[in-house]
């Protein structure tokens, strides 16, 4: 049908974005209990790793290996550099919800905007465009964590873009924390920070309805009790929980979408090809009309006219015949309608006529020959495709009811 349509995953994908050294790394490991991502204060991500639930541990699989676990974000080819950045690495680990979690960690954002390249600043730059294949990875995520470190470049001009430009299409997957909110020692220069962080950010964020930055940091033995109580990273990890919880119902939404816009596209080749049909055969009646009139009547009829003119030459017994005069009788009806119009106009009308009606047959043939009709095994594909579809939604509403019964009470 020429329309690709992606299996929905099982598995919550989680992205997470910031500038460099907002602890986006740190926070996988810490998640997932195992040193699997490269962390420090350097800039030492820039490319994308996939942290997923593997079968075993393996090293990093990179480039087109990775397409063979998320073939989603095959689109990634369609951006210069990006697919030798892209890597994927597996753990065993069964900690939290791990093991129905997908992590996406990308490169650490610096200041500045992109110039004739994709930019360098401050002697940092990228190889493929990041800001654009960060959007495109949007599209295909559960959820988008925006990790802002208050000590570091947490404004910086290239995580402002990126953003704002996830915000207007992505507003309901993105959640934003204030990381390493251990390097500020009192509640009170916290609670400013976050307030100054949320004004500058509510600039970009369109829908500040409701718009917070909770702040987090991994738990350590290091911070006073009174900064430990304002960790939020335990409503981060179920807002990864809820989201999993809610996965089944998006991919029944996702199979209803999926399936209606299937079905209304074979709808329409269905409907096509009865037009086409229709039109097809009307294409050949109409030839073989105008070709019947052009070769057959069109030479009988000046037959017809013919015999007057030479009844005169046939033997008297011939030209006496019934059949004769009856075959004049046609002529004479035209001579008794037109008596001014010579035998000769006659023809030359016919000849007119013939000429009219083969240049008619040649054009239906022609239209005949440039309407394509699909096989009939095709034909009942799409009437077999059809039937699925409209089995698919019934079960999905099935389904949908289901979900519902086992969460919500009936009066």
């Amino acid at each position: 049908m020429g329309e690709e349509v992606l299996h929905p995953r099982t598995k919550v994908t989680v992205m997470i974005i910031g500038n460099h050294s907002s602890g986006k790394s740190s926070f996988v490991n810490w998640y997932v209990d195992e040193h699997i991502c490269r962390t420090g204060v350097a800039i030492e991500s820039r490319g994308f790793t996939l942290v997923t639930y593997g079968k075993r541990p393996s090293a990093p699989i990179k480039g087109e290996g990775s397409l063979r676990y998320f073939p989603h974000i095959k689109g990634i080819r369609d951006f210069k550099g990006a697919i030798e950045r892209i890597q994927t690495v597996t753990s065993v680990s069964n900690v939290k919800k791990f093991p129905l979690v997908d992590f996406l960690d990308t490169p650490g954002l610096v200041g500045g905007r992109e110039k004739a390249q994709y930019g360098a600043t401050s002697g940092v730059g990228y190889s493929f465009d990041v800001n654009n294949v960060m959007l495109f990875l949007a599209d295909h995520v559960d959820l988008i964590f925006v990790f802002l470190d208050p000590i570091g470049q947490a404004l910086c001009t290239r995580t402002m873009d990126v953003v704002e430009s996830l915000n207007k299409k992505h507003y309901m997957k993105m959640k934003y924390y204030l990381t390493k909110a251990d390097d500020i020692k009192e509640p009170a220069d916290l609670i400013k920070t976050i307030a100054q962080v949320t004004q500058n950010l509510a600039h970009r964020v369109s829908n500040n309805h409701g718009f917070e930055i909770p702040s987090i940091f991994l738990p350590n033995d290091k911070v006073s009790k009174e900064m430990a109580n304002l960790n939020d990273i335990e409503k981060l990890c179920s807002e990864i929980e809820r989201t999993i919880e809610q996965k089944v119902q998006v991919n029944l939404d996702r199979l209803r979408d999926d399936s209606t816009a299937l079905l209304r596209k074979v709808r329409d080749a269905i409907v096509l090809e009865d037009a086409n049909r229709e039109s097809f055969h009307s294409m050949g009646w109409k030839h073989f009309f105008t070709g019947m009139c052009a070769w057959f009547f069109v030479p009988l009829l000046a037959c017809l006219l013919t015999v007057g003119p030479i009844k005169q030459l046939l033997p008297i017994d011939v030209a006496s015949h019934d059949v004769i005069r009856g075959l004049e009788k046609p002529g004479q009806l035209l001579n008794r309608l037109f008596p001014q119009t010579s035998i000769f106009t006659f023809w030359l009308y016919l000849a007119g006529l013939f000429l009219v009606l083969v240049a008619l047959r040649a054009l239906y043939s022609c239209r005949r020959r440039r309407i394509k009709l699909r096989p009939a095994k095709e034909r009942l594909e799409l009437t077999k495709f059809e039937s699925v579809l409209a089995d698919a939604l019934e079960q999905r509403e099935r389904l949908h009811e289901e979900l519902v019964s086992q969460t919500v009470h009936k009066d």
